[in-house]
């Protein structure tokens, strides 16, 4: 193994990024069952949405419905986060 004083650059920024991934990595082995699904589905819903922005210019009706059901999923699954989004979004409708 290299020494810290002998790495390069490109190496002490890889090995700082690998202790991040793996401190990342960690907490979320530490989420409930439920949770992770919830993330996983919002991201692939994501994912899905984004490959139809880039391949048709549009998003169409499953889509939305994917985004529609990670959302409630997200909102259940992590209500204080949620509860922290919501409160950061700024109402544009009338009174």
């Amino acid at each position: 193994m290299t020494k810290e004083k002998d790495m390069t650059p490109q190496q002490k920024w890889q090995k700082e990024r690998d202790a991040r991934n793996a401190e990342r990595n960690y907490n979320a082995d530490q989420l409930s069952d439920t949770q992770r699904k919830a993330l996983m589905d919002a991201y692939l819903a994501i994912r899905a949405a984004d490959a139809s922005f880039h391949e048709m210019f549009t998003a169409d009706v499953s889509d939305m419905l994917d985004i529609d059901k990670a959302e409630y999923t997200l909102r259940s699954q992590f209500p204080q986060l949620t509860a922290e989004a919501i409160g950061d979004l700024t109402c544009t409708c009338e009174d």
